[in-house]
């Protein structure tokens, strides 16, 4: 009962403080002695509660500063394994990247010697073969050349063995009938300056004359 109400009083009291009333008295049923057997009660609640209020505090203080603490050192540690992770991610993708890269590079620079070296053969091969038809068609030209000539110089020399040996036939026939017509004039000439036939006679040998005349020219014009 006393605590009950030495509790009351104190509660009451700090209230009064707080607001800035003066200190409620005690009630009138209460006498000077059993007020002043709670005035050590008081001092001793009021010192417990604010031991406990700084413990309590303290408490809380310390149970911040740790939470805070673990807090941190969970925020620190989880950013240096989001940092090591993006910082290995960073270098597979860089390491991949250049791996693709120097593929790239080493496919394009092999594909670029390959079509070198097939247009390089290619060339040469174009090449051997414009070579190899040109002293074809040289070869062949000469040849032909060569033929054509022979046989130009072959058909100039029958042409021209032809042309001589009908040009001596010729020469020789003229000759020929040229010495039997002087042969044949020479005759008649001789005949006709040795007798001097009359009538008869005369024709007959005027017709002679005549006669041997046109078979000369007949040989001549055969012999021709």
């Amino acid at each position: 009962m006393k605590t009950t109400i030495a509790y009351s009083y104190v509660l009451s009291g700090l209230f009064s403080l707080a607001v800035g009333n003066p200190m409620p008295q005690a009630d009138a049923t209460f006498t000077p002695g059993v007020v002043a057997d709670f005035t050590p009660g008081i001092v001793v609640a009021a010192s417990k509660v604010d031991g406990a209020f700084n413990t309590a505090t303290s408490a809380v203080a310390g149970a911040f500063n740790t939470a805070t603490s673990k807090i941190d050192g969970a925020f620190d540690t989880a950013t240096s394994k989001i940092d090591g992770a993006f910082d290995t991610a960073t270098s597979k993708v860089n390491g991949a990247f250049d791996t693709a890269t120097s593929k790239v590079d080493g496919a394009f620079d092999t594909a670029t010697s390959k079509i070198v070296g097939a247009e390089s053969t290619a060339t040469s091969k174009v090449a051997g073969a414009f070579n190899t038809a040109t002293s074809k068609v040289d070869g062949a030209f000469d040849t032909a050349t060569s033929k054509i000539v022979g046989a130009e110089s072959t058909a100039t020399s029958k042409v021209a063995g032809a042309f001589n040996t009908a040009t001596s036939k010729v020469d020789g026939a003229f000759d020929t009938a040229t010495s039997k017509v002087d042969g044949a004039f020479n005759t008649a000439t001789s005949a006709v300056g040795g007798a001097k036939p009359t009538g008869n006679a005369a024709n007959n040998l005027g017709v002679m004359g005549m006669g041997g005349f046109v078979g000369v020219v007949v040989v001549v014009a055969m012999a021709v």
